[in-house]
């Protein structure tokens, strides 16, 4: 009897622990399908959910006459789920051959991203073409691509490649604008993201996906520029012939309007392909910076429209004031030369032009005084930025007169533009304000802005009044005069009144004092005279078969001007053949 209860108690125990085992198991199984089945169900749902950036379309560039310059064209990244190939009925293998050809990528390549059943995503390719995404589609809806998807992404294209490559910029790999309008425009061009929600069947099945869009893109402003791309041709083709023909490094071209500062053409050489830019490489340390904006150089006698300017308008000369140009002058124990050495004797305000006399801007300099001279180099914006509308602008270098660096010999020598520095569109705007009246005017790139919301247009900005306006007329009719008055007349312009000013300018070492043989070449003019439509600045560095400004620049300004008149249908100014230059240094 004993045996037999003892049989019985453990069979009960046994029954009583299995019974326990199942109510647990039980309990299991309610926890997880009711208590948590929500929430394995989305976990279960989200692995095959994706939720997505929507790329908004970025902005267009245009020119003034509403030539591409830049724009995103849709272009397909091919995108592969090799986790759905699996069960599909297709190989990774098979899939890889029908792809390898489309995309000119070897099939054994593609196969190594598309045989890995556990792995979600693998990027194939990037901005295939649409003839290329529509054979995808085609294989897509033929079934023979499974778990294989497009994402159309907008790409960005220079149309124009080289044309306006520093004004434009150029999108980086990044995936942001970079110099130019690229870079200063970045937050209003690249627009605002979306969000897209997508689910894919699970289990390796391809039974299709679905796409709800949460948030739309907002795309990206157009913006639509001053600058005109024919213009922009002949500047930038004049710039390198000069370069070519003179031996020089590189030179810049800056066309201006000087009535409203809108720049028409901005030309650089060397330069690079936007669409390319990785490819481009340059002896200097930033490759892409705009030297029209961001390099440093002095001016040489081009300046010197700056000293009188200010010196006629604060009544210390008239343009009839005469002085004995002797070939040299001291000042601040200093001698100064004339840059040819020659004596010119007695001389007035415009032969000081004429003959581009050092001697001529030293004795004007020095009656205005230190305090009266940099008052209106500040006041033409020189040593601060023209607040331009581009990435990278810097403010150029002017002595400050009290600091332990300026000496009383750098008012003479800064009177004929040496020893201060500054910008081409620095000194492009400054003669721009004297060619209008004594109004200096902000220098832009960007006319219109238009986005969702409309149009935006960007009006003509007066900065300030920087001289009288008779004092600017004035100084315009010695300019003209001088141009009559000079020794050369090789420049010749058949009809048309054009005025301006050559400088020589001597490059400074880093240990101190000048180089022996580089110079840089410029010219700065503006034409017609009597109703300016235009002025151009052009600027030659290191040239190597003539050092001076009149043989170098001066035939660049020329040939643009000459096109300029008739792109712009200007009648003649007279029948005469007036001369377009002053030849000196």
């Amino acid at each position: 009897m004993g045996g037999k209860a003892m049989g019985t108690g453990r069979i009960r125990l046994i029954q009583a622990l299995a019974l326990l085992g199942a109510l647990v198991v039980a309990g299991e199984l309610v926890w997880l399908h009711i208590l948590e089945s929500d929430q394995l169900a989305a976990k279960a749902q989200q692995q095959h959910r994706n939720d997505t950036q929507i790329i908004p379309q970025r902005g267009s560039i245009l020119d003034a006459n509403h030539t591409l310059l830049a724009t995103a064209e849709y272009l397909a990244d091919v995108e592969a789920a090799p986790n759905q190939i699996r069960g599909s009925g297709r190989s990774a293998q098979a899939v890889a051959s029908e792809l390898g050809h489309l995309l000119g990528v070897p099939p054994e390549q593609l196969a190594e991203h598309l045989n890995q059943p556990t792995k979600t995503y693998a990027l194939l390719a990037k901005g295939v073409t649409p003839h290329v995404s529509d054979s995808i589609k085609r294989l897509k809806q033929s079934g023979k691509a499974p778990g294989i998807s497009l994402n159309f992404i907008p790409y960005r294209t220079y149309p124009l490649g080289m044309i306006g490559a520093h004004v434009v910029g150029f999108y980086s790999q990044s995936g942001s604008g970079q110099y130019g309008v690229e870079g200063y425009y970045e937050e209003l061009l690249r627009g605002a993201p979306g969000r897209r929600l997508s689910s894919s069947a699970p289990f390796g099945s391809d039974a299709g996906e679905a796409t709800w869009v949460l948030e739309t893109a907002e795309p990206g402003a157009d913006l639509i520029l001053t600058l005109d791309s024919t213009v922009q041709h002949i500047a930038e083709r004049e710039l390198e012939a000069a370069i070519e023909q003179f031996g020089a490094s590189s030179g810049t071209v800056i066309v201006m309007d000087p009535g409203t500062g809108a720049i028409v053409a901005m030309a650089n050489r060397p330069t690079y392909d936007s669409n390319s830019y990785q490819e481009f490489h340059s002896p200097v340390q930033d490759a892409f910076a705009n030297p029209a904006i961001s390099m440093q150089y002095e001016p040489g006698s081009t300046f010197k429209l700056i000293t009188l300017a200010g010196a006629l308008d604060a009544g210390i000369i008239t343009p009839t004031m005469t002085f004995i140009d002797s070939g040299s002058i001291e000042y601040g124990g200093v001698e100064i030369k004339n840059w040819n050495e020659k004596a010119h004797g007695e001389s007035d305000m415009t032969d000081l032009i004429a003959h581009s006399s050092n001697v001529g801007a030293v004795y004007v300099g020095s009656m205005m005084g230190k305090d009266l001279f940099y008052e209106y180099v500040s006041a033409f914006g020189f040593g601060a930025p023209t607040g331009v509308d581009l990435w990278g602008e810097v403010g150029g270098d002017v002595p400050d007169p009290g600091s332990l660096y300026w000496y009383p010999s750098s008012l003479a020598t800064n009177a004929f533009g040496q020893g201060i520095a500054v910008t081409p569109l620095q000194l492009a705007t400054a003669v721009a304000a004297i060619v209008n009246d004594g109004v200096l005017m902000r220098p832009f790139v960007v006319q219109e802005i238009h986005t969702e919301a409309g149009v935006r247009r960007i009006e003509p900005t007066a900065v300030r009044r920087v001289v009288r306006t008779e004092t600017a007329r004035a100084l315009v009719s010695m300019l003209a005069d001088a141009s009559k008055r000079s020794e050369s007349r090789m420049h010749l312009i058949e009809g048309y009144e054009i005025a301006g000013k050559t400088g020589t300018s001597s490059i400074p070492l880093e240990t101190g004092g000048y180089h022996e043989d580089l110079t840089i070449a410029s010219y700065v003019g503006f034409g017609p005279v009597e109703n300016p439509r235009f002025v151009i600045l052009v600027k030659i560095d290191h040239p190597t078969v003539e050092p001076w400004g009149s043989l170098v620049a001066a035939p660049v300004f020329r040939a643009i001007a000459s096109e300029l008149f008739r792109y712009y249908h200007i009648p003649p100014s007279t029948s005469q053949q007036t001369i377009a230059r002053e030849d000196t240094n």
